[in-house]
């Protein structure tokens, strides 16, 4: 069953209602290399081709996972679709694309201007927004290989460390890639010093306290799976986990001008404990043919939570661009 009928008539509420993603076309998009110069050396951006940037989508659930919905992308301008503006990722690499319409553009193509932007899921990337609120220029950056990576053995403090070196090095490349290769002519960028864009970065939506490695902190998410009535991860042998956090970006045109929001969601796990013991029996438990000294009753417990359900968690929706609570990115 489509659901494009209701992110139409509300994409906010949506969002907030539905943890959705974005998988793509299924297709290589081409694009246009673009030379910049960062850190003393010369890195390489791209610009999608302006052909490729508009597809047609629906909205449906996830085969398999009715807890997730998907945008599901399609080059056929069928009557019952949608178009959107597409902004594709790459490893290590930052993309843009601006959201108008191709004068190369012919065909199904031909003066198609949609009124929706989607890009890639988020699992550690930064999206940067700029120019004026009718045409704006839309970035995705990825910073994998950069100082590192998110291995399970990091203590928080070397997670945040690392979270926020990872999303300064983007900042940085967005500011480069977009001072040095502006496209004069157009009124697209404003002028003067101290033009800025703002991103939405993993610290909006994969903070550490949603993390699998820290689920000490998990509160938010846990409020959010009882509707408010526990903020304890584990509950008289139940508990949660978050097993992935990502994030969606989706930009939405409204009386001519666009506003830019992302979803924060995590995928989470009820946990229950096959185990359910009074204090006074800890000193010796019978478990099968074997009696468990405290020591091994421990061990055992902690071995035995078991999956009863999983599924995916919207957290929250919010505008970051032209407002809201995106990052400010000021460029040279």
């Amino acid at each position: 069953m489509s659901l494009l009928g209701d992110f139409r008539g509300d994409p906010v509420a949506f969002a907030k209602k539905y943890p959705f993603t974005v998988p793509g076309p299924g297709k290589i998009n081409h694009f246009k290399e673009k030379k910049f110069e960062h850190d003393d050396g010369e890195l390489t951006g791209y610009q999608v081709a302006g052909n490729e940037r508009i597809y047609w989508f629906d909205i449906g659930r996830v085969k398999g996972d009715q807890s997730m919905v998907e945008i599901q992308l399609d080059d056929e301008a069928l009557e019952e679709l949608e178009p959107a503006y597409w902004l594709p990722w790459a490893e290590d690499q930052i993309i843009r694309t601006a959201l108008r319409p191709s004068k190369k553009a012919t065909g199904k193509l031909d003066d198609v201007d949609p009124d929706y932007f989607f890009t890639a899921p988020l699992t550690g990337c930064s999206v940067f927004v700029e120019g004026p609120r009718h045409h704006p220029t839309v970035y995705h950056a990825n910073a994998k290989s950069h100082a590192g990576t998110f291995a399970s053995d990091l203590t928080k403090s070397q997670f945040v460390k690392l979270q926020k070196a990872k999303a300064e090095e983007m900042r940085k490349r967005f500011a480069a890639f977009s001072t040095q290769q502006e496209k004069g002519g157009r009124g697209l960028l404003p002028q003067g010093p101290g033009k800025s864009g703002r991103e939405s970065s993993m610290l909006n939506y994969m903070s550490r306290a949603h993390s699998p490695d820290f689920a000490n902190e998990l509160e938010e998410v846990v409020l959010k799976a009882t509707n408010g009535q526990h903020s304890k991860i584990e509950v008289a042998g139940q508990k949660i986990v978050v097993t992935h956090a990502e994030g969606t970006v989706f930009g939405v045109r409204r009386d001519a001008e666009w506003t830019f929001y992302f979803q924060k969601r995590v995928r989470i796990q009820h946990l229950v404990n096959d185990y359910q013991v009074g204090v006074s029996d800890q000193g010796s438990i019978r478990y099968g043919a074997s009696w468990l000294n405290p020591v091994d009753y421990w061990t055992w417990a902690k071995q035995s939570w078991k999956v009863q359900a999983e599924m995916w968690l919207p957290l929250t929706c919010k505008e970051f661009w032209p407002g809201g609570d995106g990052q400010v990115v000021m460029r040279a």
